[in-house]
């Protein structure tokens, strides 16, 4: 079950400074033995276990990664994982991208 989508955003009248990274975050909450498909983006990958206890499985892979409450796993393959609750569980996948510098328009060339 989806519970928020947290996107990183400056609210009216405050500003903060530009940072190296750029966060996109989604928690989810499962009951014991139920199970989401997450698929990573081509970025750094992170599941976060807020409480109860997760099993991450890849489909024709034989390395099996389970994750306690407070704990973290940071991906190094780029597709669809299974977590699968083995107890009531709340997690977070965070995707953490470099950020773009700003494309600057050039002046035009006297000539």
């Amino acid at each position: 079950m989806l519970l928020a989508s947290l996107l990183p955003f400056n609210l009216p009248g405050r500003h903060s400074a530009p940072t190296a990274e750029v966060r996109r975050r989604r928690a989810y909450q499962l009951a014991a033995g139920a199970s989401e498909v997450v698929v990573p983006q081509p970025h750094r990958f992170e599941v976060h276990c807020a409480s109860g206890e997760l099993w991450i499985t890849y489909d024709g892979d034989q390395k099996d990664v389970f994750v306690a409450a407070g704990g973290s796993y940071v991906t190094d393959r780029f597709r669809p994982m299974r977590v699968t609750a083995l107890k009531p569980s709340v997690f977070e996948v965070s995707w953490i991208a470099p950020r773009t510098p700003a494309r600057r328009a050039s002046a035009p060339q006297p000539s």
